[in-house]
């Protein structure tokens, strides 16, 4: 590679959780041992977990008139531990999370001739002071979103997504026929109504939501609704354990969604209202089938005994956006 490169994750919620087992974490496990790339999860966490707990929560909006520029740029060296080998080569921050714009002003000077890549994993629209600010600034050299339109439209470089397989305790057979996790955000209507229809033709439904309004909590034997999300190590595990993935976007989406790239990864068949996916080289009506409500779904398609396979061969790991930065994008 031309580049050493530092990922600045997302950091997974929770304290005493099992970092590895969190949805940012597991999506760039590939990544671990790969020479030449360093991930930190979140600043200040070689310091220990206690203290990269409390800088992070020393960040939070609520303390920004509390704790000035002046107090955190004696901490900026510590930001991260410089891990390299081949330290000749020039380094690249690839910004997954947000880190404040004053510590990659520090970033370009601790380290001249540096480049930082933004990589948007959710839409711009709903990270737009991030971009505003860091554009303003003229911190990136480099900015990636996983989705085209707003590619073209904000004058970005397209990559799809990232996820990366990993080992998951062995199914053992099925529990359910349907599984869904998720919060429950505006779909609880949507998902009593597939929940009766298949229920209703011997299809059985499991499904996990969080954050659910007391008052939108209709009892059905097979819907839980639980006080906190389930690990993502734990939901995939789950998904194993379902003969189908469900997929109800909270919002118009394009691209690929995390169902998608679960059910490819771990070939799982998968019902989704992301008609988007039928572009996709992997879009199999075999495996994934696309509805609008619940008279879309066809229960033969959920009780059909033909395992799926998607002869997936690492397309959406993380080394491959490493690859193609280093690649197509840091060449000039």
């Amino acid at each position: 590679m031309n580049y050493n490169y530092v990922v600045f994750n997302n950091y997974d919620p929770g304290f005493w959780n099992r970092e590895e087992d969190g949805y940012y974490a597991v999506c760039l496990a590939d990544l671990a041992g790969t020479e030449g790339v360093q991930v930190v999860t979140e600043p200040f966490r070689h310091l220990g977990k206690l203290p990269g707990y409390a800088m992070r929560h020393l960040r939070a909006d609520r303390y920004k008139g509390l704790l000035t520029e002046s107090f955190w740029r004696p901490w900026y060296p510590r930001y991260f531990r410089f891990r390299f080998d081949g330290k000749d080569r020039p380094l690249c921050f690839l910004l997954i999370a947000n880190p404040p714009v004053e510590y990659l002003k520090y970033l370009k000077e601790r380290y001249p001739g540096c480049r930082i890549v933004k990589f948007f994993r959710d839409l711009v629209a709903t990270k737009q002071v991030w971009y505003d600010v860091y554009r303003e600034a003229g911190v990136i050299d480099e900015w990636l979103t996983i989705d085209k339109a707003e590619a073209q439209a904000y004058g970005m470089h397209h990559y799809p997504e990232i996820e990366s397989r990993i080992d998951l305790a062995p199914a053992g057979g099925t529990d359910c026929d349907v599984f869904f996790a998720g919060k429950a955000k505006d779909r609880v209507g949507r998902l009593l109504a597939i929940y009766d229809a298949l229920e209703a033709q011997g299809i059985r439904c499991r499904f996990y939501l969080t954050e659910t309004p007391p008052a939108e909590q209709v009892a059905r034997d097979g819907i839980e609704y639980a006080a906190k999300p389930l690990t993502y190590r734990e939901m995939l595990e789950r998904n194993l354990r379902a003969r189908c993935i469900l997929e109800m976007n909270q919002q118009h989406a394009v691209g690929y969604t995390s169902r998608f790239l679960e059910a490819v990864l771990y070939d799982r068949r998968l019902l989704t209202d992301n008609p988007g996916v039928a572009d996709s080289p992997f879009y199999d009506p075999r495996w994934i089938r696309i509805y609008q409500g619940p008279a879309d779904i066809d229960p033969a398609f959920i009780r059909d005994p033909a395992a799926p396979d998607f002869r997936y061969a690492g397309e959406f790991s993380p080394r491959g956006l490493i690859e193609f930065i280093d690649r197509e994008l840091l060449t000039a």
